[in-house]
């Protein structure tokens, strides 16, 4: 599947050749932000599928099935940290590459992207404190400090989601502005969007079509990006 990211350079107002939308970022740079845009969605999507049947909304339901499966439950926990991380990365890089062309709507996709992923990591936390009293002795002493804690963060459950649905949407129309993803690819970055609907309602697998989505926009980008040299752009 070819990713038709190089156009050619637009004339600024000045006459000027505009800068290659596939040029760099500064920061992360080259390398970091195409490894994480190939490597975060593909392994946040097959993330999502082995917390299928563990992942539940209440705190007994969820425990329980963590105890059950032990090994996937870790695996789960520990992984999806890193792979968030580095979709922050690949957001950040996208952000940088984009606002070259539209600087203030890649500037509010990329803060708000940034803002509701921070979310699912804080979270996780609980998930993993939920995780160590899991053991049948402990269990409803674990449910009851599960589901009491996802009553508290109120601000970062109401902020997180409406945050991933603004600032995907927003970077998919920004970087589509700026010659970095086609129509297609565009509309499968900002159905990341679904992430939020997934881990609200508890339902991973809606959640890993959004992440498969964002892959399907994200990794051909990053491929074209570990295939430059550090003199193209």
């Amino acid at each position: 599947m070819t990713h038709s990211t190089r156009q050619p350079a637009l004339p600024t107002a000045s006459g000027q050749p505009a800068t290659d939308p596939l040029t760099p970022p500064g920061f992360p740079g080259r390398v970091p932000t195409g490894v994480c845009m190939v490597v975060a969605p593909p392994l946040l999507a097959l993330l999502c599928m082995l917390g299928t049947g563990i992942y539940h909304f209440r705190g007994h339901d969820f425990l329980a099935a963590m105890a059950t499966h032990a090994t996937r439950t870790e695996v789960f926990l520990n992984l999806v940290p890193m792979g968030v991380f580095a979709l922050m990365l690949a957001v950040l890089g996208l952000a940088a590459m984009a606002a070259r062309r539209s600087p203030r709507l890649a500037a509010l996709g990329g803060i708000a992207a940034l803002l509701g992923l921070c979310g699912p990591i804080f979270f996780i936390a609980i998930e993993f404190a939920g995780y160590q009293l899991s053991s049948s002795d402990r269990l409803a002493d674990g449910a009851y400090m599960y589901d009491q804690a996802n009553m508290v963060p109120r601000i970062s459950l109401n902020v997180s989601g409406p945050a991933i649905i603004l600032g995907f949407i927003a970077l998919a129309v920004a970087a589509h502005g700026a010659g970095l993803f086609g129509k297609p690819q565009a509309i499968c970055f900002a159905l990341t969007a679904l992430l939020p609907v997934g881990f609200i309602a508890a339902v991973l697998p809606v959640s890993a079509v959004g992440f498969a989505a964002c892959a399907v926009a994200l990794v051909p980008l990053g491929r074209s990006l570990l295939r430059r040299t550090p003199g193209d752009g």
